[in-house]
Parts: C-alpha cells; structure tokens; sequence
C-alpha cells in the first residue's frame, strides 16, 4: 500500500480548447490536465489506480503552462475522446 502526493497530467487523447491565455495574453490550444483530489491511496501493483480521492480537470496553456480553467465534469466528458 502506498499513499501519494498529488501530481497532475495531461489527459491523452482528449480534445483541445482554442482560447485566449489570461495570464500570458497568447491565443493556442489550450489542453487537458487531470488531478486527483483527495487522499491519494493505493496499492503497489496498481500505481495508477487510486482507491480514495476524485479527479479534477482543467484546461491548460500551451506556451505558459498555467492551469487557465476549471472544468465541469460534463465538460470533460465532452473534451475526452472517442478512442
């Protein structure tokens, strides 16, 4: 068993945003990142799979990597691919 810190990720295959940065002003595709939230507790086997906690999702910039918005999960859901 194992108890982690919080790091988030880029979502992969996920949709991207066109949106204008506020913090660096520069328009791009701004993309996914995820996060869980909560106590991160696991098991050694499964490092990926945690069994408390809930993820969160933000949109991401390209040229500054500032988290730039929070999603909603119905949001997400639309930005996640089909694959």
């Amino acid at each position: 068993m194992h108890i982690s810190g919080s790091r988030a990720w880029r979502v992969d295959n996920s949709k991207t945003v066109t949106m204008k940065c506020p913090v660096c002003n520069n328009t791009g595709e701004h993309y996914m990142v995820g996060l869980v939230v909560g106590p991160n507790l696991g098991f050694i086997w499964m490092p990926n799979k945690y069994h408390l906690g809930y993820r969160k999702y933000w949109l991401s910039c390209p040229v500054c990597n500032k988290i730039t918005k929070e999603l909603t999960a119905a949001e997400a859901q639309a930005l996640r691919s089909i694959y």
